[in-house]
This record gives C-alpha cells, sequence and structure tokens, in this order.
C-alpha cells in the first residue's frame, strides 16, 4: 500500500518529466496523464522504489548512517518526530528542496563550464 502523496508526488514527476519530453521532441511516445497507461507506469515508478527501499542492504546502509551520526537520543526524538504528519511533511520537503538544489548546481556548473 502507497500512502497518497507518494502516489501524489510520482504523478507529478512523470507528468513533468513527460512533458518535458514531448517538449524536447514532439513525437516522443509518452503516456497521456490521467490515462490508465500513464497510471500503470506511475504505479509500476512507485513499486519499484517500494521494493528498493525494503532490500536488506539499502536498509542496513540507511541504518548505519542514522546510527553513526546520531545519539540513541536523538534517534528517538528524530522517530518521534517523522512519525507525525508535519514530520514526515518536513522530511519531503528535505528531500525535495535539495533535489532542487542539486539541479540548480548542476546548471551553475555547466553556465560556469562554457
Amino acid at each position: 500500500m502507497h500512502s497518497v502523496d507518494e502516489l501524489q508526488r510520482m504523478r507529478q514527476a512523470l507528468g513533468d518529466a513527460f512533458a518535458e519530453m514531448r517538449a524536447k521532441d514532439p513525437n516522443a511516445k509518452t503516456p497521456a496523464p490521467y490515462t490508465p497507461e500513464f497510471e500503470s507506469v506511475v504505479q509500476q515508478a512507485v513499486d519499484g522504489q517500494q521494493r528498493m527501499r525494503r532490500d536488506p542492504l539499502v536498509f542496513a546502509a540507511y541504518r548505519k548512517v542514522l546510527t553513526q551520526m546520531l545519539t540513541p537520543d536523538e534517534l528517538r526524538q528524530a522517530a518521534a518526530f517523522y512519525s507525525t504528519p508535519g514530520g514526515r511533511n518536513a522530511h519531503i520537503a528535505v528531500i525535495e528542496a535539495e533535489k532542487a538544489a542539486a539541479v540548480a548546481m548542476e546548471e551553475v556548473a555547466g553556465r560556469q563550464a562554457k
């Protein structure tokens, strides 16, 4: 079972990606947003992400970094915070901000290389 937010974020991300592909190549074969084909692609993408997150190697890597960087008390506090709706939203916002910053940094690096 996936959260509604996760499905909505994936729909938005794939919709944006497909729109960008069509803008670059009007003949690009991408599913139209909110069609059954599009929803199938969204579901497959979310399912794939969920499978990766549950992989023992991914879980172990995540746990290792958290336990190295946080004290047991900090881990308890973080778990309490992130288990709330506001905590989850804050976590998602930070991740999205990091992604946006990474894209912007790539753009700046590209301009500086010219």
